[in-house]
């Protein structure tokens, strides 16, 4: 039988972890809309892009690597759009970096990261913050020929504005916080269904 080697097993934990967050978050976010093998390629993109997280020291650094991150994503994962993209790496952003305090500079990070913006933050703006919609957001729309909703379709040019948004909602707060927003909504959608 052979031996385990549990040196090197304890040299790819960190490895190990990003790998089964990029899946766990991947599926639920939008793994289920896309191509059979987007789960893999976006693990893959991961493991090889996380640890980039711990030499950014900057709001614009890490803005720069998200929009570089969702343009590797868009080519490639067939069907995968910025507004596809953009979840999925905000969703296991704030995983690893909100939830698991990963890397060693996470306080930092925390700052910068965006809400992953679907459907149920979306609704919640439109109803809750009309005004800033109306001037912010709604006029991005008005040459295309899908809504807001559609993150398949959202482009770069219609998600900026929703960071910049987001972000001035916050105030002196993460913005990530916000997305504590998506599950209130959904319970609260759960308990009317009951």
């Amino acid at each position: 039988m052979k031996k385990l080697n549990f040196r090197k097993l304890q040299q790819k934990e960190h490895e190990s972890i990003m790998a089964a967050m990029a899946m766990q978050t991947f599926n639920p976010a939008i793994g289920r809309t896309l191509v059979s093998g987007s789960v893999n390629k976006f693990i893959v993109s991961s493991v090889r892009e996380l640890p980039k997280l711990e030499k950014i020291s900057t709001r614009a650094e890490f803005d720069r690597f998200h929009d570089r991150w969702c343009k590797k994503l868009m080519i490639k994962i067939r069907g995968c759009g910025y507004g596809s993209a953009q979840k999925a790496i905000n969703v296991l952003l704030k995983m690893y970096v909100y939830w698991s305090k990963m890397p060693r500079n996470w306080e930092r990070l925390k700052r910068y990261l965006h809400v992953p913006l679907d459907s149920v933050i979306i609704e919640y703006f439109e109803t809750n913050y009309s005004d800033q919609f109306e001037t912010f957001i709604s006029p991005l729309y008005e040459n295309y020929d899908h809504d807001c909703y559609n993150l398949k379709h959202m482009t770069r040019h219609q998600y900026l504005p929703w960071v910049k948004l987001l972000r001035k909602v916050a105030e002196k707060n993460p913005a990530i916080e916000i997305d504590i927003l998506w599950q209130i909504e959904r319970l609260r959608k759960a308990r009317a269904k009951i």
